[in-house]
């Protein structure tokens, strides 16, 4: 009881935090014409006088040198001093990233994505931070086999901190892809980095699926060290498509799609669904925290660590195999909390 109010006691400040940090998305911000740029609003780069970024010209910066000129941007620093309206334009994702944004509670809003790997940064490297940003009226859709509302690949050394992806958020997958898809409401892969005080409301859906499949409200698949803690989904994450290919399975989680990505076991701790998941096309498997534990073959024993995650929600629903808890249970998970049960079959009490 004690870990459990503990644990409603820190979200409700990280609920609190989010409130605080999000602000109204004003029409009256500038919108980017997805074409121009121009110089920062001031700052040198240094962490003591940060690159000041006021509207979406100056942050088309920071896309067109990681992209046309391949800079990942290593020891720059960056802050956000105003919502940052993107004018609906089809942006190319930012190629990599190793400095730190500092959104400062502001909101990057009005974008669409499309790309074969498509979110809004591809790859935070080694010592990237994003950091107080929220995300909002944007559409993030894969045309191959990735898609992440904020992050594709989050590396060791990489940190995503009190950060929140609005409700007018949606990722999707609407083709047959030619490699597992996975989908993320925050991260799609979790390869070492650290999440952490995160909220997403995202609208995640699989509109098409001929391979397997892994969906997360907040990682789409976790593995290689990676930490997840203190992390709220409130938002949906759905596959109820005809467009399944007989064979093919759909593991979405509350929170992660596939424990123990890569072979390798992945941390979570202090997590709650609020969120919908609902998959109930071919092979459908549903879990209000993971889809499926499993770490492949013998490289971990062990999908991963789990301490004080809580389902909440009472719309979990699979075709083949659902759990409040997991959806799919095949590798074992240390328990490190005592507010986590899990019967003999995997699945929760």
């Amino acid at each position: 009881m004690k870990k459990f109010l503990s644990l409603v006691i820190s979200i409700a400040m990280l609920v609190t935090l989010i409130s605080a940090m999000s602000v109204l998305v004003s029409a009256q911000s500038e919108p980017w014409d997805g074409m121009d740029f121009e110089d920062y609003a001031g700052g040198d780069g240094t962490e003591a006088n940060p690159y000041l970024i006021a509207n979406g010209y100056q942050f088309s910066n920071i896309i067109i040198e990681t992209t046309m000129l391949d800079y990942d941007m290593a020891g720059v620093f960056f802050k956000l001093t105003d919502d940052i309206n993107l004018g609906g334009a089809s942006i190319t994702p930012i190629n990599k990233f190793a400095g730190v944004l500092d959104g400062n509670g502001k909101t990057i809003f009005n974008f669409n994505i499309s790309a074969g790997s498509a979110a809004f940064i591809q790859n935070l490297n080694d010592g990237a931070i994003i950091k107080n940003l929220k995300i909002d009226y944007a559409t993030i859709s894969t045309f191959k086999n990735r898609a992440a509302a904020l992050v594709l690949n989050a590396n060791a050394g990489s940190l995503i901190e009190n950060c929140e992806i609005g409700s007018n958020v949606t990722v999707t997958i609407g083709v047959e892809s030619t490699a597992s898809p996975i989908l993320g409401g925050v991260v799609c892969f979790g390869l070492g980095g650290t999440i952490k005080n995160v909220v997403s409301s995202a609208s995640i859906v699989v509109e098409v699926a001929n391979k397997v499949v892994f969906g997360g409200g907040i990682v789409g698949a976790a593995g290689q060290d990676s930490v997840i803690e203190n992390v709220i989904f409130n938002g949906s994450i759905v596959c109820e498509s005809d467009n399944i290919v007989e064979g093919s399975t759909t593991s979405l989680g509350g929170i992660v799609g596939s424990l123990g990505a890569k072979k390798t076991a992945a941390t979570v701790k202090n997590a709650i669904n609020l969120g919908t998941v609902k998959s109930t096309g071919v092979g459908g498997i549903a879990g209000g925290i993971f889809g499926l534990a499993s770490s492949g073959v013998s490289q971990a024993d062990i999908a991963g660590t789990v301490e004080n995650v809580f389902n909440k929600s009472a719309n979990i629903t699979g075709n083949m195999a659902q759990g409040t808890f997991i959806g799919d249970f095949q590798k074992p998970i240390t328990l490190g909390g005592e507010n986590v049960f899990i019967t003999a079959d995997g699945l929760d009490k």
